[in-house]
């Protein structure tokens, strides 16, 4: 379900702005499959983003959409 009073220019705007930064990462793919990581903002591309993310001691790229961050499939915990 979509964040209420958020908009996907929002979104692009705080991933922009968290570009670079060492963060936590809760991702929920579905079905009860939250799993959560440290990683950053790698690369931002027009309709997608990349994640590099650390995974035991592995590093691990994951793109994402800005509508999986609008629609809480991605979340930013340290926000």
């Amino acid at each position: 379900m979509r964040k209420a009073g958020v908009d996907i220019k929002d979104v692009k705007k705080q991933i922009k702005d968290l570009s670079g930064k060492i963060l936590n990462i809760r991702i929920n793919p579905g079905r009860n499959k939250i799993s959560d990581y440290s990683g950053i903002i790698d690369k931002i591309y027009p309709s997608v983003f990349t994640l590099r993310l650390k995974e035991n001691d592995q590093d691990k790229i994951l793109s994402c959409s800005y509508s999986d961050v609008l629609c809480g499939k991605v979340q930013f915990l340290d926000i």
